[in-house]
């Protein structure tokens, strides 16, 4: 069971929901200050049912089959992680970056499919990583 609670930020004039996983409220505000999103929380402590996957854990053939989903989620996760600072921008978009890399497996221009997707895992799960109150510490 994963406790946590909801939040919501606003970008512009558009609202967005969250949440961040945690325990305890004193840790779950030092994380939201950590994320630095100006979040506001929602709800009290609760079952957080609806989480992100761990997509490191994905087998070859599943990150092929859901690099769309992939690449969404990707994105907001490299939103948390770089205004946390928690996570370089070169690791997103540079060369050799998350996003990157999965956008060779997207267009189907990778040399070394086998090669792509071991940098896809190992950046996914520091991409995790970065992505503070999302994922159960590890």
């Amino acid at each position: 069971m994963k406790l946590g609670v909801w939040t919501s930020y606003q970008i512009n004039d558009s609202l967005y929901s969250s949440y961040v996983l945690g325990a305890n409220i004193n840790s779950i505000n030092k994380t939201i200050e950590r994320r630095n999103l100006n979040e506001s929380i929602d709800s009290t402590i609760t079952e957080i049912t609806h989480t992100l996957p761990d997509y490191s854990l994905l087998s070859d053939e599943e990150i092929i089959n859901r690099k769309e989903e992939l690449l969404h989620s990707l994105c907001f996760l490299s939103f948390i992680g770089l205004k946390s600072k928690k996570i370089k921008i070169e690791e997103v978009l540079g060369d050799e970056g998350i996003l990157h890399e999965l956008s060779h497996l997207v267009s189907g221009s990778c040399l070394d499919k086998k090669k792509t997707l071991d940098n896809v895992r190992v950046l996914l799960t520091k991409l995790q990583k970065s992505a503070i109150g999302l994922y159960v510490p590890v």
